[in-house]
């Protein structure tokens, strides 16, 4: 945990109590009071989780060119929105692993080699 000063504010709105958060959710973004976006991330992480298990199980039952469909139209646009906040972020690593992983189970590529021409591979189908 980052060294800050901690500083006790007392907010009322028509005297009403406004208690103190760690955290909150701004279009879509969760910026939380260190803006480390650690709980944003996590929460992307989830998503991708999710995303990654269905690719696995679809990639059976669909083509490549709907994987590919399915990749950007969800993975793409959850992994990419407010990346310009959050993308230099210390733990956005564990995103571009998910990232990876997504690719690989669309283009068959095996988990030990380089997923760079995979990436490729994705942006030629486009």
């Amino acid at each position: 945990m980052k060294n800050y000063y901690q500083v006790k504010t007392k907010f009322k709105y028509e005297h009403i109590n406004i208690s103190d958060s760690t955290e909150t959710k701004f279009l879509g973004l969760i910026i939380d009071e260190t803006l480390s976006w650690n709980q944003h991330i996590d929460q992307i992480a989830t998503k991708l989780c999710s995303a990654c298990y269905a690719l696995r199980n679809l990639k059976h039952i669909l083509p490549q060119s709907t994987l590919r469909t399915i990749y950007y139209a969800y993975v793409h646009s959850i992994s990419s929105y407010g990346i310009i906040f959050w993308g230099r972020s210390s733990s956005v690593n564990k995103l571009f692993i998910l990232q990876k992983k997504i690719v690989r189970i669309i283009t068959n590529t095996g988990a030990r080699e380089s997923c760079r021409e995979a990436f490729k591979t994705m942006e030629v189908m486009t």
